[in-house]
């Protein structure tokens, strides 16, 4: 007998992936910010950036990058606000606290596709009457 230990849903993306999946068009980049939601890329079958990251876990690997491949996967917050304010549609996974980190990393637009789960999707479309 194999004992397998069970991954609870609060530390579950499968649910997240499934409504992701179903936002994703063809040329689009998913980050995850300030965040690391790390069965997300399992269940999406693709790789993520990770913007802004503040835990430790990620830092020896992200140090072994070329400088192009680091800020291309794991840009800073600085980094990320110009790709987010670019032509390219971005998908982000956030935390709950978004709002607040948006703020202050100066990123003034967001749409809300989705908040289940306590990891919040996001899109960097503006809505169609150009507002916020």
């Amino acid at each position: 007998m194999t004992a397998v230990p069970l991954v609870g849903p609060e530390r579950s993306s499968k649910q997240l992936a499934e409504r992701l999946r179903g936002e994703l068009r063809e040329g689009d980049l998913v980050f995850a910010y300030r965040s690391f939601p790390e069965s997300l890329p399992v269940y999406l079958d693709r790789t993520i950036g990770v913007s802004d990251y503040r835990q430790s876990d990620l830092t020896f690997g992200i140090s072994h990058l070329s400088p192009e491949e680091r800020q291309r996967r794991f840009p800073t917050a600085e980094e990320f606000r110009k790709l987010w304010d670019s032509e390219r549609r971005v998908l982000v996974v956030a935390s709950l606290r978004w709002p607040g980190n948006f703020a202050s990393d100066g990123i003034t637009h967001a749409r809300l596709l989705w908040a289940g789960e306590g990891l919040p999707l996001l899109s960097n479309e503006r809505p169609a009457s150009g507002g916020r």
